[in-house]
């Protein structure tokens, strides 16, 4: 019996995370956002062989990126600056989780995707894995840091 890929085990698992190998993976990282946060996004590394592309969305109201508004943004590993800063117009949920380009399509959710989540108390890193083939969380690795409205 093969053991099921991590889409699978995170529909089990009602989208939470889930065990591999004694790593807590993740189908993506939540954090609760305010109006006003400011959230970096820092690309460290990509794997080569395919385009990686991060997801940021905010589940009510929008991110502003260089007066661009929308509930949420795909940035291309090989298209956006290393640095990228999102201002968050709106409350909710912060989630963020990788997309990738396989044969000239946009793909995301599938296969072995996942997310290792480490958090240090000012910067979050998070190592992902596209879908395609055995999990490798360093698909695309970025740092996040969220800035919250009021504090210096």
């Amino acid at each position: 019996m093969s053991t099921p890929v991590l889409n699978e085990r995170f529909a089990e698992s009602g989208g939470e995370a889930v065990e591999v190998d004694g790593l807590t993976v993740h189908p993506m990282f939540r954090a609760e956002i305010r109006d006003g946060d400011e959230v970096r996004v820092f690309f460290e590394s990509a794997a080569a062989d395919r385009e990686q592309g991060l997801v940021v969305k905010v589940t009510d109201g929008e991110l502003d990126v260089g007066g661009q508004r929308a509930q949420s943004f795909l940035l291309w590993r090989d298209e956006s600056p290393t640095d990228v800063e999102l201002l968050s117009r709106g409350e909710g949920e912060l989630r963020v989780w990788n997309a990738w380009r396989s044969d000239g399509l946009i793909e995301e959710w599938s296969g072995n995707a996942g997310v290792l989540v480490e958090d240090d108390g000012e910067t979050v890193t998070l190592h992902m894995s596209d879908g395609i083939g055995e999990p490798s969380f360093d698909d695309l690795v970025v740092n996040l840091e969220i800035a919250r409205a009021g504090s210096e």
